[in-house]
């Protein structure tokens, strides 16, 4: 027997306000953004969904899509459950308007310690403000969706200190750490 995964991945940006250097966006700089208009992508998300449940929604940085709460609510409106992953370095308005029909929001998080972090970020003077950014954004966050869970890609870097990011997560009850 076959099993399929029931989760579509579609990048809607390439816009990222992170340089994570593994980032997923290799071989597709200067791709467009979705669009709603485009008959071909909503063509396609109507067939697949026989095959597919979800929709999970990456980038860049989903949060720094303009259309996200219309694209969200469209394919939620469809009957697919819809996922994102952003470094939740933003809480913004895109995001909050795609709340109301997201079922889980996917948070990378890589590491807690600055001296691991400023390898992410293009300021490196700023890698404790955002650390200390994102993890009010998650707390927030934890109070308005069901679902968060956080992802990290391991290193050999010692400086990574990944007990941290798991302990972050035991404390404050978020779901698991992956």
């Amino acid at each position: 027997q076959i099993e399929y995964n029931d989760k579509i991945r579609i990048k809607i940006t390439e816009k990222c306000n992170l340089s994570c250097p593994f980032c997923h966006c290799e071989g597709t700089k200067n791709t467009e953004e979705i669009s709603l208009d485009d008959k071909n992508f909503i063509n396609w998300l109507g067939k697949l969904k026989e095959h597919y449940n979800i929709v999970h929604l990456t980038g860049g940085d989903p949060t720094l899509y303009s259309d996200l709460g219309s694209l969200c609510k469209y394919i939620n409106s469809i009957g697919y459950k819809v996922y994102i992953t952003s470094n939740l370095l933003l809480l913004n308005k895109n995001l909050f308007n795609a709340l109301p029909y997201i079922s889980k929001v996917n948070i990378s998080l890589h590491s807690l310690n600055p001296l691991y972090f400023k390898n992410f970020v293009k300021n490196n003077a700023k890698a404790k403000d955002y650390l200390n950014l994102i993890k009010k954004n998650i707390l927030n966050l934890k109070n308005k969706v069901d679902k968060i869970s956080i992802n990290a890609v391991v290193s050999n870097d010692d400086k990574q200190d990944l007990d941290d990011v798991l302990n972050f997560c035991k404390k404050n009850k978020i779901g698991r750490a992956h």
